[in-house]
This record gives C-alpha cells, sequence and structure tokens, in this order.
C-alpha cells in the first residue's frame, strides 16, 4: 500500500512519503531488517542534533535521505538540543502529565520551558519521530511553492522530484563530524 501510495498516488506523480527511521540504533539499510525508512521510494530521515550529529539510537545507514534536528535523549553524550514544540493530548491525558518534568536534573533540556507551556503542549518532543514531520513540511512547501510559481493549484512535481529537490538542497555534513553512515 505505502509503495503504490508513493509511485501512483496524486493521479501518478506519487504522493511524498515520508517515513522516520527506528530509534533502536540499528542499520536501517540490511534486508534482514525491514525499516520503512530505508526503502527506496520514501523520504527515509533520521534525527539530529542542532551540531549536525546524529542521534545516540538513530538508525543509520546510505539508505537514507535526510537527518532532520530535534532533540537528543535524555543522558546522551551528543551535544546540542533542539526543544521540539507539539501539541500534547489535553490535560492529565497528556505526555506532560505522564512524563514529570524533573528540575533537579541538568541534563533535562525540557525543564525550562515545560513549565511555561502547560499540559495540553510539550517541548519534549524529540527523536526521529520529531525530525520526521518537519521533512514532510518542507516536502509540502517544494510543492506549493512549486505550484505558485507555475500559477496553478497543483504541482506538476513527482514525488521522486520533491524527493531529489531536498536531497540536493539539504545542507551536507561531515563524516568525520557526524558519523550518519556508519556505527
Amino acid at each position: 500500500a505505502v509503495q503504490r501510495a508513493a509511485t501512483q498516488g496524486r493521479d501518478g506523480k506519487g504522493t511524498v512519503v515520508v517515513w522516520a527511521s527506528s530509534n533502536n540504533k540499528d542499520y536501517v539499510c540490511s534486508t534482514d531488517l525491514l525499516d520503512m525508512s530505508g526503502l527506496p521510494f520514501v523520504l527515509g530521515v533520521t534525527g539530529a542534533s542542532d551540531e549536525d550529529r546524529r542521534l545516540d539510537k538513530s538508525g543509520y545507514g546510505p539508505c537514507l535521505d535526510v537527518m532532520a534536528p530535534t532533540r537528543p535523549d535524555k543522558g546522551s553524550d551528543i551535544q546540542g538540543s533542539w526543544n521540539v514544540v507539539s501539541t500534547d493530548l489535553q490535560g492529565a491525558d497528556g505526555y506532560n502529565s505522564s512524563h514529570p518534568v524533573d528540575f533537579d536534573d541538568p541534563l533535562n533540556p525540557c525543564a525550562v520551558c515545560d513549565e511555561v507551556t502547560g499540559l495540553d503542549y510539550t517541548v519534549c518532543f524529540g527523536g526521529n519521530s520529531a525530525g520526521a514531520p518537519m521533512i514532510g513540511g518542507v516536502a509540502g512547501l517544494v510543492l506549493a511553492s512549486d505550484a505558485e510559481t507555475r500559477g496553478t493549484d497543483d504541482s506538476p512535481l513527482t514525488a521522486e522530484q520533491v524527493r531529489r529537490v531536498i536531497h540536493d538542497t539539504c545542507d551536507k555534513i561531515n563524516d568525520s563530524r557526524g558519523f550518519y553512515h556508519v556505527e
């Protein structure tokens, strides 16, 4: 179903399918491990710090397309952090209430902000699941910008062309610093 959407959706132009890599520190390009982010017809995303370092638990491998900024795990040796704000279930049913902030923990980058956001939002959304929606938003902007430039309601770009635009225009990081292809 995903392959059909990616290749035949939007009247044959393909739907841009964005998939977050595993949070299990896996090499996702192996045929032994079925990780949707490594499939050739999806835009595979793994997480990075604001210093362009792959996060400790993020999937890796050359089959992934891009890295997106997100928050490192608590206790990670990766420096730099992005507090990703997201809506949350309202009130006591939300993420904020089930994962209380430890204000005495200097390694918790969310401690300062959670007090301000209230229970209906969280700034502790992290991992690859936080990075993938950012790339989905970029894909939407590529399509919208192309349609606006052409003066149409719909972009004629194929999903593969959108994927190529994102891949070709994103910042390239240094292998020796980012360690994003290898363990």
